[in-house]
């Protein structure tokens, strides 16, 4: 057997063939099982290259078949194609969207308009048959671009982590210089003068031998490379397998922890459960005390009230009698509705409060001055107040400190806004309390301060009850030279 540039361009196209061949359809049939888009542009790759390799097939009536079969222009159009896959298989094989995602998606549309692009001139070229055309499109646009892509490639992969960046990289670059120097020599001067003594023969060596020499070394890193692929996937499913062992056990270390805390929260709800139940019946004791501390204050009241009838009655005074009777029917009235339910709004109370005052004014013969400060924006209505509050106030105001004044008797009523609710002042010009304990007996002075006991325990289950911040304190006033002239009351209807 003769050793010739014949016989090596020949071996070396059925190696190159066979091996494309096989590794279009291995790649190709794991893309459709697995989907994976490595093995999709890969395929697509070594298929248009095959196709490009067996226009070059060494059988010449083969060869004459195809040559009529498919337009000359199909020749630079499939290196196009094979080219542009070639580019694609990058991006996908060393996931070079995770490292350079912006140039990634500007490489994937300029591909687009490539492949595009190079169709529609190869198209023309076709239909119109102009030869020349896409030749020409090929050397002075294609070339360029797919030596810069190539070179942007191989640098872009050898910026990548890990190991398998090396067989991409050696690949390309060997195939790289071969395939230039193929087209170098395809369309130059070289005229095939240059020999190589072979087994003891020589000839020549054609430019498409390095480009088969070219093809068939970077097909074998690019095949070593994917199955060095396929044991980083492996190693990282392991580890994911591994990982999920470990999460699992987690998982069933945390189940076992949320049930003990499921026990305990469900023995917490039975307390919660427990403590509302109690803080219900503690409710119910409250309002039960409101009750009874009301019903305590509505005899008090009404006693007083009595005796002043009783009084007129006994001076023979029955005129008098008759409108003070008037006066009381619509103060019980008005008690006995606001005693219907556990509040009272404050502009209710302030009205019955009113016409308590007209009843002890008839008493005092209209000698007491009372007056209301009360804005009308107020909106007295929305305040709640437990009913019958203010009473005892009053009463103190007018028999502790009003009564002991020979005349010039003033109580007055105001009302201002707060940050968070309203502020009611009861002001009277009496003796004052530190008088008023000197004037009357021991008796007396508890029975006041039962009442102010009364009012504290009530505003307090009040609070408790509704939520809110109701409170009042009691301040003496003195005049400019340090001497008592009145009382002061001040309630705050606020809330938490």
């Amino acid at each position: 057997m003769q050793i010739n540039e014949a016989f090596l361009t020949d071996f070396l196209w059925h190696i190159t063939f066979v091996l494309l061949f096989v590794f279009t359809i291995i790649s190709g049939l794991i893309a459709l099982f697995t989907k994976e888009k490595t093995y999709l542009f890969y395929a697509l790759y070594t298929c248009f290259l095959l196709t490009y390799i067996f226009l070059k097939t060494p059988y010449k009536e083969i060869q004459d078949y195809f040559i009529d079969l498919f337009h000359p222009a199909y020749n630079f159009y499939s290196q196009t194609l094979f080219y542009s896959f070639y580019i694609y298989f990058f991006l996908y094989f060393l996931d070079i969207e995770d490292y350079f995602p912006s140039l990634t998606k500007k490489i994937k549309i300029l591909l687009f308009w490539v492949i595009s692009v190079s169709t529609v001139v190869f198209f023309i070229a076709v239909i119109a048959d102009i030869n020349w055309l896409f030749t020409a499109y090929f050397f002075y646009l294609y070339i360029p671009f797919n030596v810069v892509m190539g070179v942007l490639a191989i640098a872009k992969a050898s910026k990548t982590p890990g190991y398998l960046k090396y067989f991409f990289v050696i690949g390309s670059v060997i195939y790289l210089c071969l395939a230039i120097l193929s087209l170098i020599l395809s369309y130059s001067d070289y005229n095939y003068q240059t020999t190589i003594v072979l087994f003891g023969s020589s000839f020549y060596l054609y430019p498409i031998l390095f480009f088969y020499i070219g093809v068939f070394i970077e097909q074998i890193m690019f095949s070593l490379g994917l199955s060095y692929r396929v044991k980083m996937i492996n190693e990282r499913l392991l580890e994911q397998y591994q990982r999920n062992v470990l999460i699992n056990k987690k998982l069933n270390d945390h189940l076992v922890k949320r049930e003990s805390e499921i026990h305990i929260l469900t023995a917490k709800a039975e307390e919660d459960r427990l403590a509302k139940l109690k803080s219900a019946y503690d409710s119910q004791i409250n309002k039960l005390q409101l009750s009874l501390l009301h019903n305590q204050m509505n005899p008090h009241f009404i006693f007083n009230a009595l005796n002043s009838i009783k009084v007129y009655l006994i001076e023979n005074d029955k005129e008098k009698a008759i409108y003070y009777l008037n006066k009381f029917s619509k103060l019980i009235r008005r008690i006995l509705e606001s005693s219907r339910g556990d509040t009272v709004s404050l502009e209710e109370e302030l009205n019955i409060i009113n016409l308590y005052i007209d009843i002890e004014k008839i008493r005092f013969d209209d000698a007491i001055d009372v007056s209301f400060d009360i804005p009308f924006e107020l909106g007295l209505s929305s305040i709640k107040v437990p009913p019958l509050l203010l009473q005892p106030f009053v009463e103190n105001a007018i028999w502790h400190g009003l009564s002991s004044l020979e005349n010039n008797k003033k109580l007055h009523f105001k009302v201002r806004k707060l940050e968070n609710g309203i502020q009611l002042k009861i002001i009277d010009n009496g003796i004052g309390r530190k008088a008023s304990k000197q004037n009357y007996k021991q008796k007396k002075i508890k029975k006041s301060s039962l009442g102010l006991q009364i009012s504290n325990e009530r505003i307090d289950f009040f609070n408790k009850r509704e939520k809110l911040d109701y409170k009042f304190s009691i301040l003496d006033l003195q005049d400019t030279n340090g001497n008592a002239c009145g009382t002061e009351v001040r309630f705050n209807f606020t809330k938490n």
